[in-house]
């Protein structure tokens, strides 16, 4: 996905960038449309649940993702919290849900 951008709050945790790329890359949870949008103008947030270079931590990124300009703008990246987590959870679960 190119080009990606950053706002200022994504470096907020001090989370190298290449980290926060490769979480997303890597990601082992993915939920689209996870939250409103958090910049004016943007679809909603994503979320991506994934592992750092060296597989150490999980982050939570938080991107506007435009599949259609192949466009990132990632806000927010740190190491992930379990309220998260549950959220992700119960958001696919929900979701799957539906589809039955």
């Amino acid at each position: 996905m190119a080009p990606t951008r950053w706002t200022s709050s994504a470096d907020k945790h001090l989370i190298a960038r290449a980290d926060t790329l490769n979480a997303m890359r890597s990601a082992v949870v993915y939920v689209k449309d996870f939250d409103q949008a958090r910049v004016p103008g943007q679809p909603t947030a994503d979320l991506f649940i994934g592992p750092t270079r060296d597989g150490s931590i999980m982050l939570e990124v938080f991107a506007h993702v435009d599949q259609v300009n192949k466009d990132a703008l990632i806000f927010h990246s740190m190491p992930v919290r379990q309220k998260t987590l549950e959220r992700a959870r119960r958001i696919l679960a929900d979701r799957k849900g539906q589809q039955s």
